[in-house]
């Protein structure tokens, strides 16, 4: 029991009041004590009927949260998003072995995407993959968008839309994916042991040939990778079977296997080791190449196909114009009409006429 330290107050009561932390004497109007800090939790009934939490919350920071509110009742919108936000993106970073410094990154996009009102109708879980998904574009991270997909358990394309939206908002720009950014994880995966480094390095400078003859261009960095692998392990003598591949890269069979035969229709496809080896390329970049006089550019994949296709003939165009009315000057559909009189006397005239002919 607190007493007044004054001699006249030897019997005076001391007022303790919880909420606001203090005591002081009745008599005397001395405060004892002020900013009293306690573990109790106590509740008192507010002028309306509801219920209030008495006292102040003190945050590990020593900051004051005056009014605490009940979990049910609407506080700060914006510091329970970012709570929640910083705790689902430090989640994410120690999920996929990401730094320190990339968390801190995208918290500060969050709280851009908070001020925005971008986290409201979303999930704070998917927003937090897509701006730490951002972060990992704009530092060239080899991260995919389907490895975020993984950890949270959603679907890659609805991540993949709050990405695409959230970069539209904020007017912000990423870099490209490139391929050889995946090399050296996908081929980790393999175990290869020894010939780990041989492999990558071959298919750098696959990838490398692939990018100058227009074949990264609207492609998926996936399936490029794999055909650069499978070509790499063939050429170092490791079997590896393009379903190991697949299930490594993510990608179906169908896409590998198309990449592989747009490979083969280069010129690049004819070279042996030791002149892929000798051409450079070793950081999968076309500027790495060294050019020679015989080694040019192929046109993009979907060119070559156009090309392929069957030319229409003069005959079939005309076939296919539409007749044009000499009348009105313009073009008209055939339209089924009676035949007449002497469209049925020509067609009886030729008639007779092969009947006397096989006569």
């Amino acid at each position: 029991m607190k007493k007044c330290p004054n001699k006249g107050c030897e019997n005076a009561t001391v007022d303790i009041d919880p909420a606001k932390g203090t005591s002081c004497c009745t008599k005397c109007g001395r405060v004892l004590e002020e900013n009293a800090t306690v573990t109790e939790i106590t509740f008192a009934e507010g002028s309306h009927g509801q219920v209030l939490l008495v006292g102040q919350h003190v945050g590990a920071d020593g900051r004051v949260n005056a009014g605490m509110r009940l979990p049910g009742e609407t506080g700060d919108e914006a510091a329970s998003f970012l709570k929640h936000g910083r705790q689902d993106i430090y989640t994410l970073t120690s999920a996929l072995g990401l730094k320190k410094s990339h968390a801190d990154q995208a918290i500060s996009l969050f709280k851009m995407a908070v001020q925005l009102n971008f986290v409201k109708g979303r999930k704070i879980m998917h927003v937090s993959c897509a701006c730490l998904y951002t972060v990992c574009r704009k530092n060239e991270s080899a991260h995919m968008l389907i490895d975020f997909s993984e950890v949270v358990k959603v679907n890659v394309f609805k991540i993949a839309a709050i990405f695409l939206k959230f970069i539209k908002l904020t007017n912000m720009t990423t870099p490209l994916n490139d391929p050889s950014l995946y090399i050296h994880r996908f081929v980790g995966q393999l175990k290869l042991e020894d010939g780990t480094s041989k492999v990558a390095n071959t298919a750098l400078r696959l990838v490398a040939r692939m990018k100058r003859d227009w074949m990264a261009t609207g492609r998926r960095p996936s399936g490029l990778c794999g055909a650069a692998i499978i070509i790499a392990c063939r050429m170092h003598n490791f079997f590896r079977s393009k379903d190991e591949i697949v299930r490594i890269v993510r990608v179906s069979p169908e896409t590998v296997k198309s990449r592989l035969l747009e490979f083969g229709n280069t010129a690049s496809a004819c070279l042996t080791t030791e002149e892929i080896n000798a051409e450079g390329g070793d950081d999968g970049r076309v500027e790495s190449l060294r050019e020679r006089a015989d080694r040019v550019a192929e046109d993009p994949p979907c060119f070559k196909a156009s090309k392929k296709r069957k030319p229409k003939t003069e005959l079939t165009a005309f076939l296919e114009q539409e007749p044009k009315d000499q009348s009105k000057g313009r073009l008209t559909k055939n339209r089924a009409r009676k035949p007449s009189d002497s469209d049925q006397s020509d067609v009886s005239k030729a008639r007779w006429t092969w009947i006397s002919s096989r006569t």
